[in-house]
């Protein structure tokens, strides 16, 4: 009798043209795991009646449903469609100037990107957070070319940038100085998506566990990200840990989904290639960083069918924790004095200027809670946050009106 191994498992999953229809067997893709606990489960009912011979004598089972987690090592586009999903909305191509020949490059620090007037860098929809690359620059602008730059700040003619990689090419002041006259473009890199403010989508997933040693495929149908946790350790890989809900599990002994596409190639990140900028400033003594999303999903118990007849989503609620050495009054007193602040986590597959990244922006937290260890040596200071929506975001600004924002370099 032969006996399943995990190698031997597969993950594939299709995005749903109507919740819990099979979308067919093609266009299916797999999915990188370190662990997937998707399963049916049901409720259960014992009888009540009270028994001389002091037993119980029946058990009913109750509504079905699929719930579990898919665990993974954080990659760009691996999990943007689940990302999606989650915050509601389809990932839009990053905003871009076009050809622009009045674009002064200054080095600084910290560099700039000015414009003589001949567009405006807001309402085009650049935001101060996103991560951008230019083309076309010549003779002492060319260093300026498919480099990963982060707008840290913008006005209508100027965008202020720091470079968006780690280790020996983090050098903030990296632009190169060229007057005008370049035709040159400059694009936000990728795709972004966020929670919405109207227009929410409903994205559900029909997934397969296919167990090839023992010829056993096992089907979810229906299923959505109900909570998705991302975590920057700062040794190791970051990560990504995600529950699901569901319909309904369909078995066979064929493989459903035939010739899924491959799983991404892109590297893992790691939160010690990358920069973490808390209230328009650049941390490098933050020693942790966690995010909670949880878009609050339920079902719905009926009578006369045993499995819910749809899904229904809640508020999505964006919360975390970070941890930082204690050096000053400064994180503290965000705590103290109930201070508004913004969040950035960018994270890059390696130091190189064009690295491919996903970058997260919480525009408007507060921290909850600040509480400090002892220890003999560093003390540390643990923060917890809850993300609020950017009320002042939105067209013609320099922010998006989100409580979440996530760009993803290699998004689909």
């Amino acid at each position: 009798m032969p006996f399943s191994t995990g190698v031997f498992k597969t993950l594939a999953y299709r995005v749903e043209s109507a919740w819990a229809t099979a979308p067919g067997t093609g266009s299916a893709s797999l999915l990188r795991r370190v662990r997937s606990g998707l399963d049916l489960s049901k409720n259960s009912y014992s009888s009540n009646e009270i028994r001389a011979d002091q037993q119980i004598a029946d058990m009913r089972h109750g509504t079905r449903r699929v719930e579990g987690p898919i665990d993974g090592e954080l990659s760009p586009g691996t999990y943007a469609d689940f990302m999606a999903g989650i915050l509601r909305k389809n990932w839009v191509a990053g905003v871009t100037t076009g050809a622009q020949t009045d674009v002064t490059a200054a080095a600084g620090p910290p560099g700039t990107f000015t414009t003589a007037g001949a567009f405006n860098w807001l309402t085009l929809g650049f935001k101060i957070g996103d991560i951008v690359r230019w083309t076309g620059w010549a003779t002492t602008g060319t260093g300026n070319n498919t480099r990963n730059y982060r707008i840290t700040a913008l006005t209508a003619t100027v965008m202020t940038v720091g470079t968006a990689a780690t280790g020996a090419a983090a050098q903030p002041e990296v632009v190169g100085a060229k007057a005008a006259g370049d035709s040159v473009t400059c694009t936000v890199v990728g795709k972004k998506t966020m929670v919405p403010s109207t227009g929410h989508i409903e994205k559900s997933f029909w997934i397969e566990h296919w167990f090839s040693d023992i010829s056993q495929s096992e089907q979810f149908s229906g299923c959505e990200v109900a909570t998705m946790a991302l975590n920057l350790p700062p040794t190791g890989m970051s990560t990504i840990s995600m529950s699901f809900m569901g319909k309904d599990r369909v078995t066979d002994t064929a493989q459903y989904f035939v010739s899924p596409a491959a799983v991404t190639t892109s590297g893992v990140l790691a939160a010690v290639n990358g920069i973490i900028r808390v209230n328009g400033a650049d941390l490098a003594y933050l020693t942790g960083l966690s995010m909670n999303i949880n878009g609050n999903l339920g079902g719905a118990e009926v009578v006369g069918s045993n499995v819910t007849p749809a899904l229904f989503p809640g508020r999505v609620l964006v919360s975390g924790q970070f941890t930082a050495l204690f050096t000053d009054a400064t994180m503290r007193d965000y705590f103290t004095n109930e201070t508004e602040i913004s969040l950035i986590a960018q994270m890059t597959t390696s130091s190189a200027i064009n690295a491919d990244f996903i970058n997260i922006i919480l525009p408007r937290i507060k921290v909850g809670s600040a509480t400090k260890d002892d220890q003999e040596r560093q003390i540390s200071q643990s923060f917890s946050f809850q993300a609020l929506l950017n009320t002042s975001g939105g067209t013609g600004t320099t922010g998006d009106a989100s409580t979440i924002i996530i760009q993803d370099s290699l998004a689909p």
